[in-house]
């Protein structure tokens, strides 16, 4: 939601501004009239210049008639946009081909454009003007052209622009063809200035090309009937009015010498503030038009142009804000909203006070483009603000959340010089952001168009600051390193990780991450973002290196050097054996990866004894995997821990689906409880002392409960256990043994975690079309009326089979059913699966569970090597982080098995690991995943048919290899959650 009442500041609607372009042009002129005003022998170059110095783009095409029947053919064959005509046409008379024009075609534009002012009045001299939309003056400057196509568009566009976001309008009355000709080149002139010093401050091409539409639109009126009108319609977004002393009342008249006055007046009524400049041949208008606040210039003065000029940067905002004392003299200079921030605190009260008053700072914020602001400061007055200190902060306040708003959803290009907390996401290099940073570049773009819990109070969506150093930087790096991929094979991975280090790093990249590293003040995590990572089909979750960065040592150099460090250790881990071992299971060759670095911001707080962890953190999917009771699969699945999310990412933590909060089977009941609590959480300790060339990073480490209850998280999401009578009470009001319930968040709506992931999880899906899995943290410890925030640390879309296969293995007879669950993960069938890989739970000790992950990964590689896809069985949880839990494989460890089988302990019951990258890749891999827990009366499987079976190979704690004579069937319903494996019965 809007948690402060904020109006929403940025660049939205933008992109739909100036959708009238003039892109066919005729000119209709003799051969000497084309011949004067094109150079080089080019009918277009007069136009191309034109655009080149206004700094425009879309250039028209230009096609030439040199007489009226050529002219009327060219309309005959094709649509043209604007007619251009010169007045010497030989027999044709342009205004009667005009006339011819405008009756086949009345909406088409028709311009009379002279280079010498004598011919155009001879022509003009008692005859109706009506057909011409604008008669223009040709003194050779090539810019005139340009600025005709500009006018006629901005007479198009205005109405449409001006609604959408607010466009600024200046309104310029002038019936003098000779002044006209000369102002309309002035006046594109000066706002061509603007848009280039306003384009400064875009963070990229597409925010450039968006300021560039949203530039002020100039309006011609040149009687006074028309600029009443234009003035009443326009009046809202009227950045100023430039006016004649004397002009016509209506179409067709002769000027009125008192025109230019009544026009100041009427609209002196309505507009006490507007900016006006009056220039007239006629001094005696100057005491009047001063006596209504207007400026006055005289038109034969030398340095009309220039007067002009300074008028539009004085008053319309153009240039930097020059704050000015009473006396005026300058006091400070504000050449962007950045530097207008910064002085705000500084400057004199009577120095901004009087600048409020006159409303400057919202005329020189339209002028930028910043509309949405400009419209929330201007109804403010200095009495609205009980003191000078508030009406400072108030206005520091909205503009750094216009500065963060305009680039929210943007990926910004970086530059050292201009960097700041302003800018949530921005690019190095011009290369790949890769998959990881892609998702998190998609949520930053979703939340800038969409609020998803808007009806949800009290609650911000944000993505921590992000920094990706793109792919080009990559390839830089081997290259200057003379690195060559095709030799790291022969190398191990101490070799590989101790090269990459002593590597140097691209100058300019280093000087990059020089200023990161003083903008983003706390620990940052730097993170892989490879071209294949989180794609649809592989995940490549877990593969690559993410490194913590501290952040915090006095010396700036060895924060440099430390985050130096873990940018090189990233790029090695593209390489690593598990990486290269990984990629040999997928489609992709190695040449196809390459990486890109994530530096984000760590979202958290500072605690006790150097640790630093959010209040809690979590994984969220669209699709459940293992729904139980009222839960479906699409009504998605959560699992949140305290702390980081490590202990979550392994496996472990509370799970439930945001539909139904408060069904949690493994709480169900006073021993569930204690059973499945969590017992520890994982925070960053920054006092810890890094070494860049060790292992020793400030890598999240596992802390015990007692250590949260001391630091304030606890109270928040915790019960107590009362030995005494053995009953579970919500909070920490009572004594007793603290567990992490999430109750507070759950039962009592402290933080509405369910409805906002729900929300979260259905725009994203939305978005990406597919299933997604969504990676958060929640800061809960927030100051009284703030709102309490959570954090998008990664979005990757996720695979679901859509294969219908209903299963039902109690209908199937028992002798053949070697494994089933109502716990599986899959769909479909799996075949040609002739081997097991098994872990014999009756012979497994659990102390020894780390020294098994080799004898598994020995003979995983056995059978990849020989082609043979497998089964795997053992004891505890697959991937677990705690050794106890189960055998602590990753992936590439069994990256052969096309069918996995947890089997519980009989003192604890698996679950299944949903959430951890391990759970990631077999979902991605579409491995059948099935959980039984045959001590609990969950599924079934037949270890006595295995141990009768003959071994290929064993191992020591319980590791058999098998080959069956025959293949086993594997069917899997994933609507249902149901799974079973067959054999022949054979043995």
């Amino acid at each position: 939601m809007n948690p402060l009442g904020f109006t929403r500041f940025g660049l939205r609607g933008f992109e739909s501004l100036m959708q009238y372009r003039i892109r066919e042009v005729l000119l209709v002129s003799s051969f000497y009239d084309a011949f004067i005003m094109q150079e080089d022998g080019q009918v277009l170059e007069p136009i191309r210049s034109g655009y080149r110095d206004l700094g425009l783009r879309d250039v028209p095409r230009v096609s030439r008639a040199a007489s009226s029947g050529e002219a009327l053919d060219f309309l005959d064959e094709g649509d043209f946009d604007l007619i251009l005509l010169t007045p010497q046409l030989g027999e044709t008379d342009p205004l009667a081909l005009a006339d011819v024009v405008k009756e086949r075609n009345a909406a088409i534009p028709v311009v009379l454009v002279g280079y010498d002012s004598t011919s155009l009045q001879s022509l003009l001299a008692g005859r109706d003007r009506s057909p011409f939309d604008f008669v223009l003056l040709w003194s050779g400057d090539s810019k005139i052209l340009a600025t005709t196509i500009k006018l006629l568009e901005d007479r198009v566009n205005a109405r449409h622009d001006t609604a959408k976001v607010g466009v600024q309008v200046v309104l310029l009355i002038e019936d003098s063809i000779r002044f006209l000709s000369t102002y309309l080149n002035a006046l594109y002139s000066q706002i061509h200035f603007q848009t280039r010093h306003v384009l400064r401050e875009s963070v990229n091409l597409a925010h450039q090309l968006l300021r560039m539409k949203a530039r002020p639109k100039v309006l011609l009126a040149q009687n006074y009937e028309d600029a009443t009108r234009i003035y009443q319609e326009y009046r809202p977004n009227l950045l100023g009015v430039i006016s004649d002393g004397a002009f016509p009342m209506r179409a067709g008249e002769e000027p009125h010498y008192n025109a230019g006055i009544r026009f100041l007046e009427e609209v002196r009524h309505n507009h006490p503030s507007l900016p006006i400049l009056l220039q007239s041949s006629n001094r005696e208008l100057a005491e009047p038009a001063g006596q209504l606040g207007a400026t006055f210039i005289h038109k034969d003065s030398p340095r009309l142009l220039a007067h002009i000029e300074e008028f539009m940067r004085d008053y319309f905002g153009f240039g930097p804000f020059v704050f000015k004392r009473p006396d005026g003299s300058t006091e400070a200079i504000a050449r962007n909203i950045r530097e207008l921030e910064d002085a705000i605190p500084q400057v004199s009260y009577e120095s901004l006070t009087s600048h409020a008053m006159r409303n400057h700072f919202s005329i020189w914020l339209r002028a930028r483009t910043e509309f949405a602001l400009a419209n929330l400061l201007q109804p403010k007055q200095v009495r609205d603000f009980p003191d000078e200190k508030s009406l400072r902060k108030y206005l520091t306040l909205h503009l750094h959340k216009a500065r963060v708003d305009s680039q929210r959803g943007v990926i910004a290009d970086f530059d050292r010089k201009i960097f700041d907390n302003s800018i949530t996401f921005s690019r190095i290099g011009d290369g790949s952001l890769g998959g990881k940073a892609r998702g998190l570049a998609f949520a930053n773009h979703l939340l800038s168009y969409q609020d998803p819990v808007a009806d949800i109070s009290g609650v911000e969506i944000v993505v921590p600051a992000v920094v990706v150093i793109t792919t080009e930087l990559f390839d830089q790096f081997l290259e200057i390193n003379d690195l060559d991929p095709l030799e790291f094979d022969s190398h191990d991975d101490v070799w590989l990780y101790r090269t990459f280090r002593k590597a140097r790093l691209p100058v300019s990249l280093k000087e990059d991450l020089r200023e990161i590293q003083k903008v983003f003040c706390g620990p940052l995590a730097v993170r892989s973002s490879s071209l294949l990572e989180d794609s649809h089909l592989q995940p490549f979750a877990g593969v690559y290196e993410t490194r913590m960065v501290a952040n915090n040592h006095a010396l700036e150099d060895m924060r440099l050097e430390e985050l130096c460090t873990a940018v090189k250790t990233v790029y090695a881990s593209t390489f690593s054996s598990r990486a290269m071992a990984y990629r040999r299971s997928t489609p992709y060759h190695h040449e196809e990866e390459k990486m890109a670095v994530v530096i984000q911001e760590v979202f958290g707080r500072h605690r006790d004894e150097g640790r630093f962890y959010p209040t809690f953190s979590g994984v969220a999917r669209s699709h459940n995997y293992y729904p139980h009771g009222p839960v479906k699969p699409d009504d998605g699945v959560v699992s949140v821990a305290l702390g980081m999310g490590r202990l979550v990412v392994e496996g472990g933590g509370l799970r439930f689906s945001p539909r139904h909060p408060l069904s949690i089977p493994h709480f169900s009941s006073v021993e569930d409880m204690l059973q499945n609590a969590q017992r520890n959480f994982f925070a960053l300790n920054l006092d810890l002392l890094e070494d860049p060339e060790t292992e020793s990073w400030a890598l999240p480490k596992p802390y015990p409960i007692k250590k949260a209850e001391e630091d304030g998280p606890l109270a928040l999401l915790c019960s107590t256990y009362s030995p005494e009578n053995e009953t579970i009470s919500d909070g920490m009001a009572r004594r007793g043994y603290r567990m992490v319930s999430f109750a507070g968040v759950l039962k009592h709506g402290t933080f509405p975690l369910a409805d906002v992931t729900e929300a979260l999880l259905k725009e994203a899906r939305s978005g990406l079309g597919t299933a997604v899995e969504m990676e958060f943290a929640v800061d809960m410890e927030v100051a009284t009326g703030q709102p309490k925030q959570l954090a998008i640390l990664q979005i990757r879309p996720v695979v679901v089979s859509q294969e219908e296969v209903r299963v039902n293995w109690q209908d199937v007879p028992k002798e053949r059913v070697l494994a089933a669950s109502d716990r599986a993960l899959g769909n479909g069938h799996i075949r040609n699966i002739r081997h097991i890989l098994m872990v014999d739970p009756d012979a497994f000790d659990r102390s020894k569970s780390q020294q098994t992950v080799g004898s598994i990964s020995e003979l995983d590689a056995h059978l990849r090597r020989a082609g043979h896809p497998y089964l795997l069985l053992g004891p505890g949880r697959w991937g677990s982080g705690d050794p106890w839990l189960g055998i602590p494989v990753n992936w590439t460890h069994i990256s052969g098995a096309k069918v996995v089988i947890e089997t519980g302990f009989p003192d604890f019951p698996v679950t299944p690991s949903e959430g951890s990258h391990f759970f990631s890749n077999m979902v991605s891999f579409q491995v059948g995943y099935l959980t039984i827990n045959p001590h609990h009366d969950e599924g079934m499987i037949d270890l006595d048919w295995l141990r009768r079976q003959p071994a290929l190979s064993q191992r020591p704690n319980g590791v058999r290899l098998l080959e069956l004579e025959s293949e086993l069937e594997v069917q899997l319903d994933g609507r249902r959650t149901q799974g079973v494996v067959l054999h022949d019965n054979s043995a």
